[in-house]
This record gives C-alpha cells, sequence and structure tokens, in this order.
C-alpha cells in the first residue's frame, strides 16, 4: 500500500476546487450545487487531477473501472 496516498477529504477538497469554477447550475431533486455532488462523486472513484481533468483522471479501484 502506497503512503502518498491522499485522502478522500483532501480528494474531495481538490474536486471541488476543478469544479466549482466549471458548473454553476443547482439540482431541483438535490438541495446543493451540482459541482459539490459530482465532487462527491468523483473523489469517490477518481483522484483528482487538475492537468488530466476530465478524461483522464486515475481510477481509484483500478479494477473496477
Amino acid at each position: 500500500m502506497e503512503t502518498n496516498k491522499v485522502t478522500r477529504l483532501e480528494n474531495f477538497i481538490a474536486w471541488v476546487k476543478i469544479l466549482r469554477p466549471k458548473y454553476k447550475t443547482w439540482w431541483i431533486t438535490q438541495i446543493g450545487p451540482d459541482w459539490f455532488w459530482f465532487a462527491l462523486r468523483n473523489s469517490k472513484t477518481h483522484y483528482a487531477d487538475e492537468e488530466l481533468w476530465p478524461m483522464r483522471c486515475k481510477p481509484i479501484h483500478r479494477d473496477k473501472f
């Protein structure tokens, strides 16, 4: 296991910094802006990397995706 992996919270904050300027709409069914929900979902599956976003961010679970 690698020791330099980021925590889920750090990854979520990095996704927020990437997505907040790009998405500005709000969900009707869920309270909050869409960048929040996208960041929450992406922080579960992919490591945030602004240079590689949106297509080639590395998956967290290599075998699953």
